[in-house]
């Protein structure tokens, strides 16, 4: 059985700013993600044998590709108890049409709880954060990526972090 999860990598080269942004905060205890591991969840994990019956289902996904604009850093989710680093964005209405899709394909119910799209740069654990030499991190950001596929992941947890891998990428283009 696969723990499997559907999302949207993260392009190169907002991989490539991720990483010289990590590098100017090396003051932070925290686990930097590595480049493959950086996404956008669009279904959450959930364990299947069937992965490849649903990619072939998820393969009928078509619409037109769309733009994700990230524009602030920040401790997430919570900033007040916060326990990562992450990227985040106004969520275009495609990525909505997208999730809904997504869900109908694999019979789970969507959250109806506002999206809030991101990407977690950074993992550590919350009794850390009072140690941390900087309280606020609120910086503002204009990355932009082009989105026309997404990503069936397979999950593993290991002791150290969760890593993942691409299984099967799937176009989106009409």
């Amino acid at each position: 059985m696969k723990r499997i999860f559907v999302g949207i990598p993260i392009s190169d080269e907002l991989q490539e700013k991720i990483l010289l942004f990590s590098k100017q905060q090396q003051s932070l205890p925290v686990r930097w993600l590595k480049g493959k591991n950086l996404h956008i969840t669009l279904a959450p994990p959930w364990r299947t044998w069937d992965w490849k019956e649903i990619y072939e289902k998820l393969k009928a996904i078509k619409q037109e590709p769309f733009k994700i604009v990230f524009d602030k850093i920040s401790f997430g989710p919570n900033p007040k108890e916060p326990r990562l680093i992450w990227v985040s964005g106004k969520a275009p209405k495609q990525i909505y049409d997208l999730r809904y899709k997504i869900y109908e394909i694999i019979e789970q119910e969507l959250d109806n709880k506002q999206l809030i799209m991101h990407s977690t740069l950074a993992r550590f654990r919350p009794g850390d954060f009072k140690n941390f030499p900087v309280k606020e991190l609120n910086e503002d950001i204009n990355w932009q990526m082009d989105v026309d596929s997404f990503v069936l992941y397979q999950s593993r947890m290991l002791p150290q972090a969760a890593e993942y891998e691409i299984l099967e990428r799937i176009v989106i283009r009409e």
